[in-house]
């Protein structure tokens, strides 16, 4: 993600989290600037949160460009920054995250989702902001999408609130791109995985529980299936997008798959890790939960064909690199994790 000459910064929403660490890290090691606003929703623990910041501070001092940071939320972008300032690009990733935790809790995810979405689209457009990436999620496929899941199939059966809400986004987006020439690239992230990964995604919970000898909660019977990408393969889809957006005409709108078209089963996923791990992990069982999809694999024709880009880590290497890091971890992120 190297910046053309003369061009402005990047500005990154939820800044503090996951995926958002990863990309800013690629972004400033690139010595591409970067604005960061996140406003530590509570959904997990701050002190993961803050501890993304911090390392990010002290990875723009080592790339020698700059990092700039607020503690902000996006619906009050317009108050923080004037008028006069601009970017080059925005990568939309602020969200209220999960499809459990949202049914029977519609609030947040209506006021992030959808009108967080559409005051950031907002402000892009009232600064004359052009290039607009923005994280979507597999969950918009709903229930009975035929595998893999293609870009242009139906997206109206949403199973969640949250995945109701990123659908709504996506439209949103488009209604900007078709209106005033914006240009649009939504990512449909299937299950990403990594280093700082969410407390509840499912790479996390059960890779501690086998390192500490805990019982993990399956939901179903294991024979449900996801798309597992890696964390840095992740990055470099969403590095494609904002390149191909700086080359892409006014008015453009695409969606793109995020996934690597290998699904793995529950059963098989806690296979690898045990093999990783060299333990057997001790499970108990509770009904599938209607929220979330039985079965997810993404199509990735439109994702190479266009983007140029294609996933390039196992999931074999990628467990090895996650438990390298999370071997390492202190006691106080353990805990937290």
């Amino acid at each position: 993600m190297k910046r053309p000459e003369g061009k402005k910064s990047i500005l990154v929403t939820g800044a503090a989290g996951f995926v958002a660490f990863h990309t800013i890290e690629k972004l400033l090691t690139n010595g591409v600037s970067v604005v960061g606003v996140d406003n530590f929703d509570s959904a997990y623990d701050r002190n993961l949160k803050d501890a993304n910041i911090k390392d990010l501070k002290a990875i723009a001092v080592k790339a020698g460009t700059t990092f700039d940071f607020h503690t902000l939320d996006i619906v009050s972008l317009d108050a923080k920054f004037s008028e006069k300032v601009s970017f080059d690009s925005i990568i939309h990733l602020a969200a209220r995250a999960g499809a459990r935790a949202s049914v029977g809790n519609w609030e947040p995810a209506l006021r992030n989702n959808i009108q967080g979405t559409w005051k950031v689209l907002e402000f892009a457009r009232t600064r004359g902001i052009s290039n607009f990436v923005f994280a979507s999620c597999a969950s918009v496929y709903g229930a009975d999408c035929l595998l893999p899941f293609k870009e242009n199939a139906p997206s109206d059966q949403p199973q969640s609130p949250y995945a109701a809400t990123k659908r709504s986004g996506e439209l949103i987006c488009h209604e900007f791109a078709y209106n005033y020439g914006m240009k649009v690239a939504c990512l449909r992230f299937f299950s990403v995985y990594g280093p700082r990964q969410r407390p509840d995604q499912a790479v996390r919970v059960l890779c501690r529980a086998a390192s500490e000898g805990q019982i993990a909660t399956l939901f179903g019977d294991g024979s449900s299936t996801r798309d597992y990408i890696y964390i840095t393969d992740a990055v470099d889809m969403i590095e494609a997008a904002v390149n191909f957006l700086h080359h892409a005409e006014k008015n453009t709108f695409e969606v793109f798959n995020v996934g690597t078209s290998r699904p793995m089963s529950l059963t098989q996923l806690i296979t690898a890790i045990e093999a990783e791990i060299g333990t057997d992990l001790a499970t108990k069982t509770d009904p599938a939960l209607l929220s979330e999809t039985q079965h997810e694999c993404a199509d990735l024709d439109k994702t190479k064909n266009i983007l140029s880009v294609s996933p390039q880590i196992t999931l074999a290497v990628g467990l090895a690199r996650y438990l390298d890091w999370y071997r390492g971890q202190s006691q106080t992120y353990k805990q937290a994790a």
